[in-house]
């Protein structure tokens, strides 16, 4: 029983795809909102392009007795759905499972790794694998907090690194991670909210609005350099009438060609007029 013991809790390295294993991720993780499961199945099931992504699972025959993954687009990843069947918690599993997915994070050319958890678990986990605290906001009583983890010798902050002349492209699912990233540096959309309330919650914000532009509602472009997003734009193309709406974060940043470009977006899809409304908050 012992040597099967061992064989048990030792974490499997899972590679997208892996359709496979779909279900058994499904039924541990059933607790989590639909948006996160959905992303979970495209990247796990299907294979994202261009993306990077790594699961570890702590497996029991057919199935899971706990989880992690690392959503990881470039050098820039983040980590999340760190959970362990409550009968199974106390036993190392998320301790084994961090040390499989950061030996292959930092063994793949992983530089950034971001994660948002809440204070408790940062200091019970995180912040023995070398995560230090970025930012901190408390909600309807509740703390969140974001956290980086970075090599020896690595800036921290990657937009150091980010050089060269701009570009403008579009936005995939699979650019969810450098989303977060930037949403860590810089200020969101809205003026009125501090960094460290959007940087907590833009792992679920950049998620909502990737869904929401794979539901037709909206077009996300974003200008980079260096591969890094510098700037993200959103149109929404639901509206109905002659006027639509768009926003650009950070909104302490101009990226005119960026502006232009969402307008752009916006007048061709029929509208007449593209409005700022978030220029307007103070």
């Amino acid at each position: 029983m012992g040597d099967e013991a061992k064989r048990v809790n030792k974490p499997l390295l899972i590679l997208p795809p892996a359709p496979n294993r779909w279900l058994a991720l499904e039924e541990l993780l059933g607790h989590e909102p639909p948006v996160w499961l959905d992303d979970l199945k495209q990247r796990f099931v299907q294979r994202l392009d261009g993306a990077l992504d790594a699961l570890a699972v702590v497996p029991d025959g057919s199935r899971f007795l706990a989880c992690a993954c690392i959503r990881r687009r470039l050098d820039i990843g983040v980590l999340g759905q760190l959970f362990t069947q409550p009968p199974h918690r106390g036993r190392g599993h998320a301790r084994r499972l961090m040390q499989t997915l950061l030996s292959w994070f930092d063994m793949t050319g992983g530089k950034w790794l971001y994660a948002c958890t809440t204070p408790e678990l940062y200091t019970g986990i995180f912040e023995k694998f070398g995560f230090r605290p970025l930012h901190r906001h408390a909600h309807d009583g509740a703390e969140r907090m974001s956290a980086l983890r970075t090599l020896a010798h690595t800036p921290p902050d990657p937009y150091v690194e980010a050089a060269g002349d701009s570009a403008l492209r579009d936005v995939t699912r699979a650019d969810w991670p450098l989303l977060v990233a930037l949403e860590q540096h810089w200020p969101g959309a809205d003026r009125r909210i501090a960094i460290a309330e959007s940087a907590v919650f833009a792992e679920t914000a950049a998620l909502e609005l990737i869904a929401q532009q794979e539901r037709g509602t909206c077009v996300l472009n974003a200008e980079v350099r260096d591969q890094r997003v510098v700037g993200l734009a959103s149109v929404a193309t639901d509206a109905l009438g002659e006027r639509t709406y768009a926003m650009v974060l950070p909104h302490d940043r101009p990226l005119p060609e960026l502006r232009a470009a969402i307008v752009a977006v916006g007048l061709g899809r029929g509208y007449t007029r593209v409005d700022f409304p978030m220029d307007a908050l103070s």
